[in-house]
């Protein structure tokens, strides 16, 4: 019975993250090589910190797990990562409030140094509580 309920909160949680209704709230560019970002990038994460609608935050960003040695891609990602929690820490600074969902694509081709923001509108079909019961 607990890992039905497992496997139900798992695949919950895919649909959650899988928003059909996104809005497009730009990106983040960050410097080669680097996880920081300036002040126009926080222009752009100041001007999300109040959501008009009831839903979640998706950060996305993409690597070319297929390029280069091992320790490139080992690298790749953990920067990516990073850049990711960076971001996470400003709003959480910021006081935002909304849940946030971290999204790294790593079958992406064009590969760009920006951090994707989406707001993703909630549904009927979101969970309301990803704590699955006993």
């Amino acid at each position: 019975m607990r890992i039905l309920a497992v496997i139900l909160m798992l695949m919950s949680v895919k649909s959650w993250a899988n928003c059909d209704s996104n809005n497009d709230l730009g990106g983040i560019s960050f410097d080669k090589n680097s996880s920081y970002f300036g002040k126009a990038a926080s222009q752009v994460l100041d001007a999300i910190l109040d959501p008009t609608a009831p839903g979640y935050l998706r950060l996305e960003f993409a690597i070319n797990s297929n390029e280069g040695d091992e320790q490139l891609r080992q690298y790749n990602l953990w920067l990516a990562q990073r850049r990711i929690d960076r971001v996470r820490e400003y709003l959480g600074n910021k006081g935002f409030a909304a849940p946030v969902v971290s999204l790294i694509r790593t079958a992406a081709t064009d590969t760009s140094r920006n951090l994707q923001l989406v707001w993703c509108e909630e549904s009927d079909s979101a969970p309301k509580s990803l704590v699955a019961d006993r």
